[in-house]
């Protein structure tokens, strides 16, 4: 409360988002769009409440509701940084080094 935090989207989940975004729109018109305006929202959510997500490890996670995505992200006193856009399947943590 006080102070805002910056909030800071690292470039490779940047470019998880576009990936995933074409490989939806690929198969299903409109797929990509809808996860991409999912994953804003999810964004916005998070620039608004970002300690409501347990601490796991120092890392939390917003896990998306109708594709199988996690948001994970860290907090600090100035800053909300968004590590990784992960599919839930893929290699578990190999964001962490960002």
């Amino acid at each position: 409360m006080g102070t805002e935090r910056r909030f800071y989207v690292h470039p490779e989940a940047r470019g998880e988002l576009k990936l995933a975004a074409r490989w939806y729109e690929e198969r299903t018109e409109g797929a990509g769009k809808a996860l991409v305006l999912l994953v804003r929202a999810a964004l916005g959510t998070i620039a608004r409440a970002p300690t409501r997500w347990p601490d796991r490890g120092g890392y939390r996670a917003l896990y998306l509701k109708r594709y199988p995505y996690a948001i994970f992200y860290t907090v600090t006193d100035e800053e909300v940084r968004v590590v990784a856009i992960a599919h839930e399947r893929r290699e578990p943590l190999y964001w962490k080094g960002r």
